[in-house]
């Protein structure tokens, strides 16, 4: 399953949003038991967000490049919302797949197939290959996407176990950059990264090591970043709907250091750097 999220008109008089997340997910209880702390158990299952769906894309002609995201393990493609929708506000495409290890999906028929978990790398790489290749269809005949989508500019996004963008990345000309958030398999080959490059922690983090060395082994035009309060959830939105430290706060400075690299990077505006205060232990080369 591939979810969407992108630049689009304003919904007519009396349309009303839907839920973001599928209902058998929102309410799968099993899944909430991950979170140690009781008041995510309180607070995801009442705050899974809103969508529309089926709008036409803003404008008439633009083409908007695109961000391919890949989620932890085990996660699901939805539980980003918050820095998709904030992308797509800023002109972006912004497309997540539920890998094989994800937690379940919901299929359209019914169906709610439970992942893998089992952390399946080459799968995961396959599945992003996938969409690359799926998106070249999209913009030839899809009668929502065709001939809108930039295909000389796509970004990836991996955080946790999706960190094998940076592979992705290295294998496939198509992707211009890359972003990460506290992730691993980012030398599932050993090869260096020659692409524009953030690499953004927590406060507190899983894998500062492996994010640190691929920093440091990338060639050029290589940013690294910690941001006060956050954590390793603090890239999902079950950050976003609780208090700092897993709160808002943090969020919205990983989300401005977001925006401000694709823009750079995809849209080639170079604007000031965040000046959100969260923002430390800034690193360049």
């Amino acid at each position: 399953m591939v979810t969407f999220w992108y630049p689009a008109d304003p919904p007519a008089a009396g349309i009303l949003p839907g839920a973001m997340w599928d209902r058998r997910l929102a309410a799968d209880q099993s899944f909430y038991s991950l979170f140690t702390d009781i008041r995510w158990a309180r607070i995801i299952p009442a705050a899974v967000g809103h969508r529309f769906v089926g709008l036409p894309l803003a404008g008439n002609s633009a083409r908007y490049p695109v961000v391919l995201f890949s989620h932890g393990q085990p996660d699901h493609r939805r539980a980003f919302s918050h820095q998709a929708e904030e992308l797509a506000s800023h002109g972006y495409v912004v497309v997540a797949v539920d890998h094989s290890d994800c937690w379940a999906s919901e299929f359209p028929d019914g169906r709610y197939l439970i992942g893998s978990s089992s952390g399946d790398v080459t799968s995961r790489l396959k599945d992003m290959k996938f969409l690359l290749d799926e998106l070249a269809r999209l913009d030839g005949s899809d009668p929502l996407f065709g001939g809108r989508l930039d295909l000389d500019r796509i970004g990836v996004f991996g955080h946790s176990f999706g960190g094998e963008v940076v592979q992705t990345s290295r294998a496939d000309a198509r992707v211009k950059c890359v972003v990460i958030y506290d992730a691993t398999n980012v030398q599932a080959s050993g090869a260096g990264l020659q692409k524009p490059l953030l690499v953004v922690l927590g406060q507190r983090n899983l894998l500062y090591s492996e994010d640190h060395l691929l920093f440091t082994n990338a060639s050029t035009n290589a940013i690294f970043l910690q941001i006060k309060g956050a954590e390793h959830i603090t890239c999902t939105d079950y950050a976003w709907w609780g208090q700092i430290p897993l709160g808002r706060t943090p969020a919205l400075a990983k989300d401005a250091c977001l925006v401000w690299f694709f823009d750079k990077y995809l849209k080639g505006e170079d604007r000031p750097f965040p000046a959100n205060p969260e923002i430390y232990n800034v690193q360049r080369k």
